[in-house]
């Protein structure tokens, strides 16, 4: 099942590639958590997380599956808003 809610800046494009880093940034401040929580909610390293918000690196196509996958979970359980997925 996908989501589509109203977002501004970003697009399916921009999860996948583009702009990344705003992506993970803005899903990490809608659900407060720090960059640690949300490696260890998507099962990834700190230093994975801090370099996709720094533009250092791009998410692999499972990681990109994984962070698709929590982000819609998010969607469903109302904690994420403004993200088209």
């Amino acid at each position: 099942m996908l989501y589509f809610l109203p977002m501004s800046a970003y697009s399916r494009k921009n999860l996948l590639s583009g702009d990344f880093p705003a992506f993970v940034k803005n899903v990490r401040a809608q659900l407060q958590f720090s960059q640690e929580h949300l490696a260890r909610e998507l099962g990834v390293s700190f230093a994975t997380v801090n370099r996709w918000e720094n533009g250092h690196t791009e998410p692999s196509k499972m990681a990109r599956n994984i962070i698709t996958a929590f982000c819609r979970k998010m969607v469903e359980q109302g904690a994420l808003r403004n993200v088209k997925i």
